[in-house]
């Protein structure tokens, strides 16, 4: 009797303390805000400042902007002082976040290295997929 008693007991503290784990782990959600993105505007007050395209490039790279520029977008930065390197980042921005958003959700059954920075692992079996 006194066992089922003490077994009865330590499920009971056990279920109380995973309810309030839970509770206390969904009332403290922890909320990473994103930096603001970086606007042309700002890019060429950094210019005009006298910063070096690599720090115009982290400030760029940290705040995750995508630029979606036209020829004449270029043309224009590239007459205001903007830097080729700048420029070319900022063009290069669109298919980076492409291939950012893309790669948790693509898998290749071969390597490919546009998409893995590693082989993929390697399968035993037999079927569509599986190498021997």
């Amino acid at each position: 009797m006194e066992r089922t008693l003490f077994v009865a007991r330590s499920i009971a503290r056990g279920v109380f303390f995973l309810l309030t784990v839970g509770w206390a782990a969904g009332c403290e959600t922890v909320y990473v805000r994103e930096p603001d993105p970086v606007t042309t505007e700002e890019i060429l007050r950094m210019t005009k400042e006298g910063k070096t395209p690599d720090e115009i490039i982290r400030v760029m790279d940290e705040s995750h902007t995508v630029y979606r520029m036209s020829a004449k977008d270029v043309v224009q930065l590239h007459e205001q002082g903007v830097d080729d390197r700048v420029i070319d980042f900022m063009l290069d921005t669109e298919r980076r976040d492409i291939q950012r958003r893309c790669y948790p959700y693509h898998y290749h059954y071969h390597y490919d290295p546009y998409w893995y920075p590693y082989p993929p692992p390697v399968q035993f079996g037999f079927g569509w997929g599986y190498w021997w």
